[in-house]
């Protein structure tokens, strides 16, 4: 699963159990940031530690992003299936 990918289903979740509209939005949010960047410019910022410099990237939405990048199971992600 890409990052996309998991953004989108953990705003599909979160919608689902009537999580707090803000939440919901974050994830939204976030999923327009990593959509808008360049190609590569998401994997040098996970490698380099700075997925949350950009404006909309918070501690929960990076951790399910860089997850992804690595391809390893998001931990937010599965808490949340």
């Amino acid at each position: 699963m890409d990052a996309l990918e998991a953004l989108d289903r953990v705003v599909y979740l979160l919608d689902r159990a009537l999580a707090p509209g803000a939440k919901v939005k974050a994830f939204s949010r976030a999923a327009e940031v990593v959509a808008s960047l360049p190609p590569g410019e998401l994997e040098q910022r996970v490698a380099a530690g700075t997925l949350t410099e950009l404006a909309g990237i918070g501690p929960s939405t990076g951790g399910v992003i860089a997850d992804a990048v690595a391809g390893r199971p998001s931990a937010y992600l599965a808490k949340l299936e």
